[in-house]
């Protein structure tokens, strides 16, 4: 498991420094934003997943991921993308 921790606009990944991810992605968010949606995009930019949160730990499940670099994009705006590795 990889943790982030959202406060506003910025992602720390908490557990694992570099980030390799294998199987779940937890986002943790404060209540500010709930409700907001999230994508994962591949490095070419296609998007591969997305949703809404709607906890304050979000768990997103990247197992069926190929090997490889991505980016978690959160908001309406999605102008920050946070990226991972999935291992």
């Amino acid at each position: 498991f990889a943790t982030f921790t959202l406060f506003t606009a910025k992602i720390i990944n908490a557990t694992e420094p570099p980030n390799p991810v294998n199987r779940s992605l937890n986002v943790k968010c404060n209540a500010s934003l709930l409700g907001l949606p999230y994508i994962i995009v591949s490095t070419t930019g296609k998007e591969i997943y997305s949703g809404v949160l709607t906890h304050q730990t979000t768990n997103i499940d990247i197992q069926d991921l190929p090997l490889g670099m991505y980016f978690l994009k959160i908001g309406n705006g999605i102008n920050q993308a946070y990226r991972f590795i999935k291992n």
